[in-house]
């Protein structure tokens, strides 16, 4: 990089508005100077503010026992007065916020602070006036509320505030000393600044891939938009960043809407890679590609006469702007579609029109629509195999974004899909990308899935993989919520066919797989095996009463299992309150159960599991004992028995030899 300047400068002298010359110790020439009046601009092609509460308070502490020496800045100078920071922005802006936090709340006890020069955040328009008003919207009229709102192209603001409070929690600037000692340390702190004075923007985001990928860990996504960038300077792929950006994270709150868990539920970054795989492979220029997670090349490839190297970011490789933009473009459709499904308990408007055929007086049947709509939310919702996502968008890809004709066999596809997701579930051990890789970089995918199905299906591979899914599902539960697999898995036992290498709902009962998907008076969830409460009612022997027990805390995670859910009408469910399974079974066996998936998970339980030891009313400390023993050893021992029992059960439907 030319023109390079640098040397040690401390934090007061780096963020006031005046003037610094800086001279390297024991020089007398200045080698740069800040000007007067300047401002550090965060490029948009930076990661958003990702340090934690934990890194924070990691850093007050360091800086409240003394000054401390932090790392490279790295700035260039692209016009008068204005300095992108190639690195550093995250440490830059929490020193700020920093100052401010010491400033807004003990600035009449303090020496007068010098003034500080401006942050110009490209991603968040409004950080300014964000940060003046304590990275708060409150007081603020609603014009300026709704400006910094909108000029939050990442929604940064959240993690800015929950940063801001961690300051005031923390406890370590509690007081006027405090604050004090801290901000004389603070600006004492020093950075080696690192200067170019290159002009341009390109050259910048080219240097800030150099500085990280060389140096501090970035992660993918970090070093995807920075190749994007700067391969593609637009201004309409930055703003189409921005729209996947948000839909993305709009995608993710829909489906943690009324969940504890902030996790995505679909990471940006995996549904691109799987995009990558679907979208990629339909051109005969990418066939030889062959990239990882980190989207850079796993091996050699030539494309267009060119060579490309192991270890070249895929975007390099493919070197298309406009096909780069078309894929994200397509992105953004799907997620759209994808947020529709995920908010809504039925087909919406824009989810039917979906499915409607060029060919006149032709139309989908409305519990199909109904299905598929039901089958694609439990695919999207479901956290325990997010690669089987994947598929859906292959899907959406060539039938529900597809712009040619299509018929009503293009979108039954989507049954065969659900199909070998549920078998995936049930038999697949790996998570990774390879099981269904072959699928989703075929342009024949519908045949490789019917060919899977096959293959899943075969006596050899059934007996084969059943071993393996007897040890998931039997000695190693954990806690990742299952009841979706167990709905799906309920669907294709009771209402699909496999016939002729052919995958269809068995005749005449569409409408009843509608209604099993939608009816939850009729078929609602019951945690049969083990309660949900982590507890279980348990009758006495000589007595009326009852017992209430609590599980062994490794008994507890069998309430997620697979093979934990059965589905019953719910006033039945009703009356088996915690009861203990045993007792389940008695009650049930009185009832007519119409899921024939339930009533086969049923029978399995009853052959399974043996007799609790016998309990006596007013020795709860010796029946406590008895029932730890029971669920410590006997219980674990039952279920493996119960799981292999249901393996053999699906084996026999779905064997096709």
């Amino acid at each position: 990089m030319s023109n390079i300047k640098g040397t040690i400068v401390n934090v007061k002298d780096f963020l006031a508005l005046d003037a610094v010359n800086i001279r390297i110790t024991g020089a007398s020439e200045s080698i740069f100077t800040l000007e007067e009046g300047r401002s550090y601009v965060i490029p948009d092609f930076q990661r958003e503010i990702r340090w934690t509460p934990e890194n924070l308070i990691e850093l007050m502490n360091d800086i409240f026992h003394q000054s401390k020496f932090l790392g490279n800045i790295i700035l260039t100078r692209s016009e008068s007065k204005r300095y992108a920071i190639i690195d550093g922005q995250q440490r830059t802006s929490l020193l700020r916020m920093l100052i401010r936090y010491v400033v807004a709340n003990y600035g009449d006890e303090l020496p007068e602070p010098p003034a500080l020069c401006k942050i110009d955040n490209e991603a968040f328009t409004e950080y300014e006036k964000f940060q003046n008003n304590n990275f708060s919207l409150d007081g603020l009229s609603a014009e300026d509320a709704h400006n910094i709102q909108t000029g939050d192209q990442y929604r940064q603001s959240d993690r800015y505030r929950l940063l801001w409070d961690t300051i005031n929690k923390s406890g370590i600037i509690s007081d006027a000393s405090k604050a004090r000692s801290f901000i004389t340390n603070l600006y004492r702190c020093q950075f080696n600044i690192i200067l170019s004075e290159e002009d341009s923007t390109n050259y910048s985001i080219e240097y800030f891939l150099d500085v990280n990928l060389k140096g501090i860990k970035l992660d993918a996504e970090d070093i995807f938009k920075g190749y994007l960038f700067h391969l593609d300077p637009s201004a309409e792929v930055r703003q189409i960043w921005v729209a996947l950006k948000r839909k993305s994270q709009e995608f993710n709150a829909a489906c943690n809407s009324g969940s504890r868990t902030k996790t995505d539920c679909y990471p940006l970054m995996k549904m691109l890679e799987h995009f990558f795989y679907c979208y990629l492979y339909d051109t005969d220029r990418h066939n030889g590609i062959v990239f990882g997670e980190d989207f850079c090349l796993k091996q050699e490839v030539q494309i267009d006469s060119t060579t490309h190297y192991i270890g070249e970011h895929i975007l390099k490789a493919i070197n298309n702007n406009l096909y780069i933009r078309k894929m994200l473009q397509t992105v953004i459709n799907f997620l759209q579609i994808a947020i529709d499904v995920v908010s809504s308990e039925t087909p919406s408007t824009n989810f039917k029109k979906l499915f409607e055929l060029s060919a006149p007086k032709q139309k989908m049947d409305h519990d199909d629509i109904a299905n598929f709509h039901s089958f694609m939310k439990m695919i999207l919702l479901d956290r325990k195999v997010i690669v089987a996502k994947a598929v859906i968008i292959k899907y959406a890809i060539n039938t529900l974004l597809f712009t040619g004709s299509r018929n009503k066999d293009d979108y039954k596809k989507l049954y065969a899909l659900q199909m070998y997701v549920t078998l995936f579930s049930v038999f697949e051990n790996k998570k990774g990308i390879e099981p269904v890789a072959k699928i989703l970089k075929s342009r024949s995918w519908d045949a490789e899935v019917r060919s899977s199905i096959k293959v899943y299906c075969s006596k050899t591979t059934i007996t084969e993989r059943k071993r393996g899914a007897e040890f998931k599902f039997s000695t190693n539960p954990d806690n990742e919520e299952q009841r979706y697999h167990s709905i799906m898995l309920a669907a294709v036992y009771n209402y699909f066919s496999f016939s002729n290498g052919k995958v269809g709902i068995k005749k005449g009962k569409t409408a009843e797989l509608h209604r099993f998907l939608s009816s939850p008076e009729l078929f609602s969830v019951e945690h049969f095996v083990a309660n949900k409460s982590g507890k279980c009612l348990v009758g006495y022997a000589n007595s009326d009463e009852i017992y209430q027990y609590e599980y062994p805390s490794e008994i507890k995670k069998y309430s997620s299992s697979i093979f934990n859910y059965i589905f019953i009408p719910k006033s039945l469910n009703g009356r088996l309150e915690n009861r203990v399974l045993q007792e389940k079974i008695t009650v049930i066996s009185k009832e007519t159960i119409e899921c024939e998936y339930s009533r086969m998970v049923i029978e399995a339980a009853g052959r399974a599991f043996e007799a609790l030891p016998t309990l006596s009313a007013g020795n709860d400390r010796e029946n406590k004992t008895l029932m730890d023993k029971y669920y410590s050893y006997d219980f674990k021992q039952q279920y493996g028995r119960f799981v292999s029992i249901i393996l053999n059960m699906i084996s026999d439907r779905f064997c096709i030899d």
